[in-house]
């Protein structure tokens, strides 16, 4: 009845649109359930609610549970994420002030955490392993990070203003007609995570994005090439980049 109670008002008092659920799967019954006394009950919201089920996370030492009697805090398991970003960033960037290692710590260890946590089909159970998912290589968040850092870089290095005319039949190599074939599909793909609730499937695209870059990166020479060459080079990771942030 509590349940019954919060959906009428989540909709009499915030207008909502549509409401989405997120829970684990254990609860797909409970939810189906609820949904249908919802429908019964003739509520006009009845068919604008939706529950999306979530497998089980899962530590390398055992369930993320409470009941479990092992307590698993979000705020924990944050502030670890940064307590080891920050031992890592210390180790490889001996010069950075203590504030750049804090600032950077924090946007790598959370950018880690919530990469993982959605990498993965909501339907599957996973183990998630901090060590795993602050690596700089693999199917990661920090993987994605330092693709968009690198491009940066360029940028830094470039320190020019990039002209917008693009000559589109200059990127004929293949690493750049992938790219060039990626950036088109951002738009659908946004669109089909939303559509049908997978937001993994965004976080498969940048990781085959920003593996994309690096393929190109190495294989086409930007701020050496011809100049021409070069401006069409730089507006494709400018176009990259601005993905990635995203």
């Amino acid at each position: 009845t509590q349940d019954i109670y919060l959906a009428k008002l989540k909709f009499d008092d915030f207008n909502l649109d549509y409401s989405i659920i997120v829970s684990a799967s254990e609860q797909d019954n409970h939810f189906r359930q609820l949904f249908k006394i919802l429908e019964l009950l003739k509520f006009k919201f009845a068919k604008k609610n939706y529950h999306l089920s979530y497998g089980l996370v899962n530590l390398p030492s055992g369930r993320m549970k409470s009941r479990e009697g092992r307590v698993v805090d979000a705020d924990d398991l944050i502030d670890e994420m940064i307590k080891i970003s920050k031992k890592e960033i210390n180790k490889r960037h001996k010069g950075l002030s203590e504030k750049e290692v804090d600032k950077r710590a924090k946007i790598i260890g959370l950018g880690a955490l919530k990469f993982y946590m959605v990498k993965f089909d909501n339907i599957t159970s996973f183990i998630y392993d901090p060590e795993e998912s602050l690596s700089f290589e693999g199917e990661t968040g920090p993987y994605i990070q330092y693709a968009h850092a690198r491009i940066c870089s360029i940028m830094k290095k470039y320190n020019k203003e990039v002209k917008k005319k693009l000559n589109s039949g200059l990127l004929t190599a293949k690493e750049e007609e992938r790219l060039i074939t990626q950036l088109f599909n951002f738009e659908n793909t946004v669109e089909q995570a939303a559509n049908s609730y997978k937001p993994h499937l965004l976080a498969r695209y940048m990781l085959d994005l920003a593996q994309s870059f690096n393929e190109f990166y190495h294989t086409c020479p930007i701020l050496q090439a011809d100049e021409d060459v070069k401006q069409a080079r730089l507006n494709l990771i400018l176009a990259v980049k601005e993905v990635l942030k995203d």
